[in-house]
C-alpha cells in the first residue's frame, strides 16, 4: 500500500529528479572533477598526526566524474551515519572550515578565485541530489540485496529528509548563485 511507503513513489521521485535537474544549469561555476561518490568515514583512511597528516580512499567502486559539490555534500550527509541522525550534519562552521580547508589543498590555477561560502552553498545544493542518489540506490537494494538491512526504511527516511531539506537548501543554495556576476 501508498502509506506503507508515506510520500515516496517511483512519479514521486521522477518528479524530484526533473525539478532538481531543472536548476544544475545555474551552477555552471561548480566544476565537474573525479569523485569518489562514497566518502563515508570507513572510506577514508588517515596516517599520520598533525602537520604529517594524510587521507586516503578505499572501496572506489561508485567513483567517476561528477560534480565536485556532490562529493562534498555526500560526505557531509554521511556525518549522520547509517541512522540517518540529522543532528550530525556538520554545523555551517564546520561546513566552511571543511571549505577552506578543501580550496587550500587546491592548486591555485584549480581553486580559481571560489570563495569557501561559494562552496558550501555548491555543496548544499548538491546535498539534495545526493539524497536522491541514495534513495534510488536503497531502492534497488531493497530489492536486489541479500544483506540484512531495512533498504526500504532508509530509502523513505532518505526521500523524506530530502522533502525536509529542500526549500531551506535551495533557498541557501541556488538563489545566493543568481544574484552573482558571472
Amino acid at each position: 500500500s501508498n502509506a506503507e511507503y508515506g510520500t515516496l513513489s517511483v512519479a514521486a521521485l521522477k518528479k524530484e529528479l526533473a525539478e532538481l535537474a531543472k536548476f544544475i544549469p545555474q551552477l555552471s561555476s561548480a566544476p565537474i572533477a573525479f569523485c569518489h561518490n562514497d566518502v563515508l568515514g570507513n572510506n577514508v583512511i588517515v596516517n599520520g598526526t598533525g602537520d604529517e597528516l594524510s587521507l586516503s580512499f578505499c572501496d572506489v567502486e561508485y567513483g567517476g566524474y561528477n560534480f565536485r559539490g556532490f562529493d562534498i555534500a555526500n560526505h557531509w550527509l554521511e556525518w549522520t551515519g547509517f541512522g540517518l541522525d540529522w543532528t550530525l550534519f556538520p554545523s555551517e562552521e564546520q561546513q566552511l572550515a571543511f571549505c577552506e580547508h578543501y580550496l587550500s589543498a587546491l592548486p591555485a590555477d584549480v581553486r580559481g578565485d571560489t570563495t569557501s561560502e561559494q562552496l558550501r552553498r555548491e555543496a548544499l545544493f548538491f546535498t539534495l541530489g545526493s539524497e536522491l542518489f541514495w534513495t534510488s540506490w536503497a531502492l534497488v537494494q531493497a530489492d536486489v540485496s541479500e544483506i540484512d538491512f531495512d533498504y526500504l526504511t532508509y530509502a523513505i527516511t532518505r526521500f523524506d529528509r530530502y522533502l525536509g531539506n529542500k526549500e531551506r537548501f535551495l533557498a541557501a543554495a541556488v538563489e545566493p548563485m543568481r544574484a552573482e556576476p558571472c
